[in-house]
């Protein structure tokens, strides 16, 4: 059980990582695209 726990809590960390990469990826873009209109 122990196992488990510690491989989901390894996976809930992911999936916040890819979570906060994405998210910054797109307000990246968002900005550049922003700016380039302006």
């Amino acid at each position: 059980m122990e196992v488990l726990d510690e491989i989901a809590a390894n996976v809930l960390q992911l999936c916040v990582r890819a979570e906060f990469l994405a998210l910054n990826l797109i307000r990246s873009k968002y900005m550049q695209k922003a700016s380039n209109e302006a």
